[in-house]
């Protein structure tokens, strides 16, 4: 959706509405809401910036690696 929103030049409403939409799609976490719309932000700017979604889908990938194993060894 951010692809569109870049096409026609709407950066700067496109970069924190689809964030937005972002941290809406993890709602049962609402309190983690500002985060994901902070890694909403760090994605849409990733994919501006390399052109590609493989970029943002591999950083998204890591993230949730990464929380996975954090929540493994802390157990939450």
């Amino acid at each position: 959706m951010f692809g569109a929103f870049l096409r026609e030049g709407s950066i700067r409403f496109g970069m924190p509405f689809t964030a937005a939409l972002f941290a809406v799609s993890h709602i049962p976490m609402f309190a983690m809401m500002p985060y994901y719309f902070g890694v909403g932000i760090a994605l849409a700017w990733l994919y501006r910036r390399t052109g590609t979604l493989l970029a943002p889908f591999a950083a998204h990938a890591l993230n949730n690696a990464l929380a996975s194993v954090h929540f493994l060894l802390t157990g939450g």
